[in-house]
């Protein structure tokens, strides 16, 4: 009994020791990536709990349970602030607190401290979800998944710069600012890939101070380094492709010299064949199924896909000058593509043009005067940027401009939504372009759509019968005691039913004016594409490697929607949410969310419209 009170009493005063004097404040490496996961029995734990309670603004949380030694908890820490992307409030630092006793000094807790709190924390949180989402939901859910890496590679090399000044070490910072290091965008390319269900993480090396990606491939893994290809000085367009899936040998060969990276992966393949992308120094634009970028020699627009030769869309030949005068010309071309509304458009150095891939035709956008030059151009949320100098390494940031696409040509380019409550930053902001272009679904007036509203059974079935262009006079009674002939969503219910979509809610009733929950949208949606694909004749996609295990709670979701919830996150048609969000299953579905699901739909409605095979589908 002795021995144990003296144990306990020495217990108490180390524990006191260990959280008063003995505390720690230790700087993590900005730049970590480490084997740890290998070597602690509770790694995952302790991660988890490190990541989860940040995810809270939580400021102490107690791992004594966990084992972490005094030696692991920075390496521990660095682990998750470089790769949890979200984390981007926290601050780099750590303190914590550890027993002197026994010799491996156990930590008890960790204390965290933020950039930003409170209501500002919240507000932060919710606008980067909303810009990577956008950012994710760019990319055509057709590429392959090197096409899918390649779109991101580019899109955010033409978008963003090098931050000179060192400040801007994580991607929300990067983002807002328009710059960051080289931490800064393997953050942000790890975010999105992973968002599109593509492995992705980032690798350091302090030998070389930097820090670039791996990422999976078709089973394999590669080096992309978005910063080495992003020239400096920066350009507005300009993409190399230097760095871009490389395997270990290559990318430290000496023409490439990357030494010292620490990583849990080997990239022991280099990439098959000849890819599509190797030597092009442009941007490579996706539209209409091709890629478009310019031949570095010959300076003709060109297009091409992973499977086809390069063909000559438009030939250039023109000279970016180095002053006013216009006597003496840079080497080199300094045009750029990109797509927007179906077009693709480019630069000359003193216009932008668009070509128009369904008719061939190529017509001036926007011209410039003879007191600057276009150097390269991209587009990002309806705006075109152009950066305009003489000087081709002008510094990027200080000569761009923004000019609204809406403006330009109102016949072909403006942007059609008229609301005012949706923005073009938002991950829904496509889909509900492309409803309300179809005609398939309105907003709540003239100028508002209401996407955070929510919308009722009726009127989500409706949607689905005008996306399919079913005729309405063929469905003219309904099995559901509460939906009544001669109502405006009769038809479309009776459809519903009929295909098999909707079974209604019980006792005969179809419940039309209840809001729509979202576990009822997704497994409506089910449904819908297994209607289609059958339809089609082809097999229905299987997304057995998915699951709703890596959200808080999953447990809450009905039994009779897990399966459509793990099918409808396996096909992409749920980009608002990702693994550690919460799915609420049981939450009105917003009608922002009901446009993006009818957008996913809609594209595999379309790959089957082109099989000419559609037996189930009315029109």
């Amino acid at each position: 009994m002795k021995k144990i009170i003296a144990a306990a009493s020495l217990l108490f005063f180390v524990l006191i020791a260990a959280l008063l004097p003995s505390a720690v404040r230790a700087e993590a490496p900005r730049d970590s990536y480490s084997g740890l996961s290998g070597t602690l029995s509770h790694y995952d734990e302790a991660y988890e709990a490190i990541r989860r309670g940040a995810l809270d603004g939580e400021i102490l949380i107690n791992i004594s349970l966990l084992g972490i030694r005094e030696k692991d908890i920075v390496p521990l820490f660095t682990d998750v602030i470089s790769s949890c992307p979200e984390l981007f409030f926290i601050n780099s630092t750590v303190t914590y607190s550890y027993n002197t006793f026994p010799p491996d000094h156990p930590v008890n807790s960790v204390s965290l401290s933020y950039r930003v709190q409170g209501r500002d924390l919240r507000e932060a949180r919710k606008d980067y979800e909303s810009r990577v989402s956008y950012l994710a939901g760019l990319v055509d859910p057709d590429l392959t998944d090197a096409e899918k890496a390649l779109f991101v590679h580019d899109f955010l090399i033409s978008l963003y710069s090098y931050d000179t000044d060192l400040a801007v070490y994580d991607a929300y910072g990067m983002i807002t600012g328009g710059s960051g290091v080289c931490r800064a965008y393997s953050l942000l390319y790890m975010d999105i890939m992973n968002r599109l269900g593509i492995d992705c993480a980032m690798v350091i090396s302090d030998e070389m101070v930097h820090s670039w990606n791996v990422i999976k491939i078709d089973g394999k893994w590669y080096h992309a380094d978005l910063t080495y290809d992003d020239p400096n000085p920066d350009r507005t367009g300009q993409v190399l492709h230097d760095y871009f899936l490389l395997s270990d040998e290559e990318i430290a060969s000496a023409e490439k010299p990357h030494s010292g990276w620490r990583s849990a992966v080997s990239c022991s393949s280099s990439y098959p064949g000849t890819p599509f992308w190797e030597g092009i120094r442009t941007r490579m634009a996706y539209c209409s199924g091709y890629w478009y970028y310019f031949d570095p020699v010959t300076k003709d627009l060109m297009r091409t896909t992973r499977s086809e030769k390069a063909a000559t869309v438009a030939r250039q030949g023109h000279r970016w000058y180095t002053d006013q005068s216009r006597t003496v010309s840079w080497a080199g071309c300094f045009a750029s593509p990109a797509e927007y509304g179906g077009y693709v458009l480019f630069n000359t150095p003193d216009a932008v043009m668009a070509y128009d891939p369904s008719t061939g035709t190529i017509r001036d956008l926007l011209s410039f005067g003879e007191d600057r030059q276009v150097i390269g151009i991209t587009v990002f949320s309806g705006e075109l940027y152009c950066m305009t100098a003489f000087n081709v390494n002008a510094d990027n940031r200080k000569n761009i401009e923004k000019i609204p696409l809406s403006g330009l040509d109102p016949e072909n380019l403006e942007n059609p939504l008229p609301f005012s409550d949706v923005s073009s930053v938002n991950f829904y902001y496509d889909a509900i372009l492309d409803v309300y272009r179809k005609g398939i679904f309105n907003g709540v007036s003239d100028t508002e759509f209401a996407p955070e509203g929510s919308l009722t059974r009726a009127m989500f079935v409706t949607v689905l019968g005008r996306l399919c262009g079913i005729d309405t006079e063929k469905y003219g009674t309904c099995v559901f005691s509460d939906v009544p002939a001669g109502e405006w969503y009769s038809p479309y219910v009776a459809w519903a039913n009929e295909c098999g979509l909707v079974t209604g809610t019980g006792n005969g009733r179809f419940s039309p004016s209840s809001p729509l929950t979202r576990e009822q949208m997704y497994k409506i949606a089910r449904s819908f594409i297994i209607y289609i694909t059958s339809g089609a004749g082809a097999p229905i996609p299987d997304f057995g490697d998915v699951s709703l295990s890596g959200f808080p709670d999953h447990s809450s979701v009905s039994s009779w929607a897990e399966g459509s919830l793990l099918f409808c996150y396996g096909a992409g048609l749920m980009r608002d949410i990702q693994p550690g969000s919460p799915l609420r299953p049981g939450d009105p579905a917003s009608r922002a969310e009901a446009a993006f699901v009818i957008y996913g739909i809609s594209a595999r409605l379309r790959e089957f419209e082109a099989t000419n095979n559609r037996p189930h589908i009315d029109n």
